[in-house]
């Protein structure tokens, strides 16, 4: 490892935790949010990060029902800065930003004063020690702090990227702003199947009823060809199919014109392949430079970071079609992340900011 970026690194952590907060406040662009997860999946609250033009704030939010210990941070400008263990696993020991509750704390913020240029892309670990308030804490005074085999707690990474050599920890990336991200709005289309599949008409319906044929002569596919699949003939077929409820499961064998399928996944993949396919077909649906499906997914948080929409649309299908996705991402995430991409432009007037430009 080379020793300037530790340096670098290491005198950013180390100014971080010694110096005061920032003049300015207000935030550059959108927050980013990133969700904490425990090692069972529970979802104890949330992590949002922003800077200004001289500070870098993130705060930690408990959900309903949850309450913080404490956090630790690091943030350095490389990840082999990140104080790690030589298998690659994070030490939070050494983690020199800290919060603690007295004894819980539903919210912990980092006011950070910013040392680096716009552009720099920081490296984040958070670690936070949460609780799950139950009702026998109702009545319980915890005022000094008594941490015994009562108060159980366990441990909280954000979503991201997996440490290497670490089956449970997380780091996230942040990219220090210096204007705030061009809104995409007007220029792309998408809209959440049950936009494509309402009762009533309107702009994703009547689209849907006169362009379908053209743009899928063939029909519409998902799944895999050599797994299994489900195929939509029509534009009445896949507003017939539309919207789908149900948990996110693999499809079982090849179906056609299927009714209902009771799977969520499923039908936020047709309504993904309906925009895309449209967008193709038609340069007057997605109006911008570049290609719908080449945008990539912007949300640190996401499992599909960094990739294209068309990426994230393929790992989906892999996934309904009962193989398993490379990046190790779950039925679930692939299916929340395309119910997020299919609502970030809903009908070209909103950019909720979970896509951004290649």
């Amino acid at each position: 490892m080379s020793k300037i970026p530790a340096i670098l690194s290491a005198t950013l952590t180390v100014s971080l935790a010694a110096c005061g907060g920032s003049k300015d406040h207000t935030p550059i662009g959108r927050p980013v949010t990133v969700p904490l997860t425990t090692a069972d999946a529970a979802s104890p609250g949330q992590v949002t990060v922003f800077n200004s033009t001289d500070g870098l704030y993130l705060t930690a939010t408990a959900a309903p029902g949850w309450e913080f210990r404490q956090t630790r941070l690091s943030v350095t400008r490389s990840l082999d800065c990140i104080p790690h263990s030589r298998s690659g696993q994070p030490n939070i020991n050494r983690f020199m930003l800290r919060k603690e509750g007295r004894p819980s704390a539903p919210e912990f913020s980092y006011t950070l004063p910013l040392l680096v240029e716009p552009g720099t892309e920081l490296f984040i670990a958070l670690y936070a020690e949460v609780h799950q308030i139950t009702a026998e804490d109702a009545g319980r005074d915890r005022s000094h702090g008594d941490c015994g085999d009562d108060y159980k707690t366990q441990a909280a990474w954000t979503e991201g990227t997996l440490f290497p050599g670490d089956g449970s920890s997380r780091y996230f990336t942040y990219v220090v702003r210096d204007s705030a991200p061009v809104s995409l709005a007007g220029q792309y289309r998408t809209y959440a199947q049950e936009t494509w599949g309402a009762d009533t008409m309107n702009d994703a319906t009547t689209y849907l009823s006169t362009n379908f044929a053209a743009t899928f002569p063939q029909g519409l596919t998902i799944g895999t060809t050599m797994g299994a699949s489900a195929i939509f003939r029509s534009a009445g077929t896949v507003g017939l199919f539309l919207p789908q409820v149900g948990p996110a499961a693999s499809l079982i064998g090849r179906r056609t014109d299927p009714a209902n399928l009771s799977n969520a996944l499923a039908g936020h993949a047709v309504a993904l392949s309906l925009s895309l396919g449209f967008d193709a077909h038609d340069p007057a649906f997605c109006p911008g430079s570049a290609s719908l499906g080449s945008l990539v997914v912007a949300d640190p948080g996401s499992p599909f970071f960094g990739l294209s929409v068309s990426a994230v649309l393929s790992a989906a299908n892999e996934l309904l079609a009962g193989r398993v996705d490379p990046l190790g991402a779950t039925l679930d995430e692939a299916a929340e992340a395309l119910r997020k991409i299919n609502a970030n432009f809903e009908n070209g007037h909103a950019d909720l900011g979970f896509l951004n430009l290649p």
